[in-house]
């Protein structure tokens, strides 16, 4: 039975951390365990550090527009092909709302207002951003590794100071590659850990879609599905020994 810096082994640990560890196999979890000291951790922006809430955009779009609300075009907004070049970084925002203005015949607001109610979907998750601050007053350095544009980015660095001082950014719209093309954009976030010495079973990456975590544990990163900032904290406790003051 492989034993935790903490002591414990896999059959002590909570629940959460157990579904983890799992998932991790034999051969990570024991080079996790042979090291011992996370000196990374890596986090997914939307989900995670921020909630966000497209049906903020229909709703103030619709009043701009005068229409009557309707629950598809909050999903139309999430799910545009225009969405994904933005946050690919192959169009401008000023295209983006062009060409969404005419798929959705937006004629009464203009690119600045709309640019506004876009980026006005975010809110703060208060206990992720106090594990994010706990983990970088314990040294633990941090990166940002996420699908978005930079109208987001933006808005999501107003309201979180551990996203506006990050040390990394690995972020779609700058590298032109999603999360959901494969493994580049996450082999670009350890590549940059590697280039400061860390190698990936010393970070963990916190992801609310299980596809994305299953992509970094197979390139060697320890990695979590995100449901609960508490979960997280319990995860780091538990494998490396850290207290962050959430539990």
């Amino acid at each position: 039975m492989l034993e935790f810096p903490v002591g414990r082994n896999i059959a002590d640990l909570s629940a959460s951390t157990r579904h983890t560890v799992a998932k991790w196999g034999p051969e990570l979890t024991a080079r996790v365990r042979e090291h011992g000291v996370l000196k990374a951790a890596v986090f997914d922006l939307g989900r995670v550090v921020v909630p966000f809430h497209f049906s903020a955009a229909a709703e103030a779009l619709c009043r701009n527009e005068k229409w009557n609300y309707t629950p598809e075009l909050e999903t139309t907004l999430m799910t545009s092909p225009h969405k994904v070049e933005l946050e690919r970084g192959t169009i401008t925002f000023e295209d983006f709302f062009s060409r969404l203005s005419q798929d959705l015949g937006i004629k009464k607001t203009s690119v600045s207002q709309f640019e506004a109610m876009w980026a006005d979907i975010f809110t703060l998750n208060p206990a992720t951003e106090s594990l994010m601050s706990a983990l970088n007053a314990g040294g633990v350095r941090l990166m940002i590794l996420s699908d978005t544009s930079p109208v987001h980015f933006r808005r999501m660095a107003e309201l979180s100071t551990n996203v506006s001082n990050v040390e990394w950014k690995i972020l779609s719209c700058m590298y032109g590659v999603m999360k959901a093309d494969g493994e580049r954009l996450f082999s670009r976030a350890i590549t940059t850990l590697a280039n400061s010495g860390i190698a990936p079973h010393e970070a963990v990456y916190f992801d609310d879609i299980e596809k994305y975590t299953s992509t970094a544990i197979s390139l060697g990163l320890p990695a979590m599905q995100f449901f609960s900032p508490y979960d997280a904290a319990r995860l780091i406790e538990e494998v490396w020994g850290l207290k962050t003051g959430l539990i």
